[in-house]
């Protein structure tokens, strides 16, 4: 499959690095496994989910991750300004080496994360 082609299956099957991963903050992964939780394993609800956490604890390395095993189709990231948009922009974008996803070692090959498009 080439990066251009949208798969609708991806969060689902793809398998990212995040339990175990002490490269990860440890609010992300507890952050992670709470809405998992939430939406998949016990309460499997289909209502809104607030997640709050601290400055400097990673909410965009958060939103990195919050797709896989719980969205089906696509994910919309919203912020509240541009200056953030750019930042998260960058910090997820999977064309970058330094995205949040290598740095972390959430993936391993640029052919593993999620295309924005």
């Amino acid at each position: 499959m080439s990066k251009l082609e949208y798969n609708e299956h991806y969060f689902g099957t793809a398998n990212p690095h995040i339990y175990g991963n002490d490269e990860l903050r440890e609010p992300q992964i507890q952050g992670y496994y709470k809405v998992y939780e939430h939406f998949i394993v016990r309460n499997k609800k289909n209502t809104h989910a607030i997640v709050v956490l601290p400055t400097g604890v990673g909410k965009t390395g958060l939103m990195g991750l919050l797709p896989f095993h719980i969205c089906e189709g696509r994910s919309l990231i919203i912020t509240p300004q541009l200056t953030i948009k750019d930042t998260v922009v960058d910090s997820l974008d999977p064309e970058n080496p330094e995205s949040f996803w290598y740095k972390r070692k959430i993936f391993d090959r640029i052919d593993d994360p999620p295309p924005l498009w």
